[in-house]
């Protein structure tokens, strides 16, 4: 099964920029362990989209 997540920034993008480095991390993370499938910020810079892969809903405890 697949996600799309839709990020939306609520605080300013200086404030955002602060975490963007960690936040690329992560997203290398999931990239590595095959969750991530693609990722990128909006243009204009107000959010991003993630598509993930997530456990079927037969699958969840």
């Amino acid at each position: 099964m697949y996600a799309m997540v839709i990020i939306r920034y609520r605080a300013s993008l200086e404030e955002i920029e602060i975490n963007t480095e960690a936040h690329r991390a992560w997203l290398r993370s999931l990239e590595a362990d095959g969750t991530l499938l693609a990722s990128g910020p909006f243009v204009p810079r107000t959010g991003g989209a993630l598509l993930r892969r997530v456990p079927d809903a037969g699958a969840l405890p």
